[in-house]
């Protein structure tokens, strides 16, 4: 049974509605992401045939941001991966779900 609170953390968001961390080395010019991660979830993605949320052993973990949207603290590669194969939903936990 799942209890409220992880009801408020856990959610299927768009990753369109996912905005990277600036602050994360996946914007980071001299590191930067990379192709072979992002490429080698898209052939999970691609190879298991999936359009839903829950390919991902883990979850994307997020933020809520106040302008709007979610802020990627962890998983830019999943999310990327997502992306590029045009996934309507992504299974994110939200951190911070006191956020207005």
């Amino acid at each position: 049974r799942v209890g409220c609170l992880e009801r408020r953390r856990v959610r299927h968001l768009s990753p369109r509605e996912l905005h990277v961390n600036p602050d994360d080395e996946f914007t980071d010019p001299n590191i930067g992401p990379s192709d072979r991660i992002i490429s080698e979830y898209m052939d999970l993605i691609r190879n298991l045939q999936f359009q839903h949320s829950d390919i991902f052993d883990e979850p994307v973990l997020v933020n809520k941001m106040k302008a709007g949207g979610y802020m990627i603290l962890n998983g830019h590669h999943r999310w990327a991966a997502a992306l590029q194969r045009g996934l309507d939903r992504l299974h994110v936990q939200l951190m911070n779900p006191e956020q207005k």
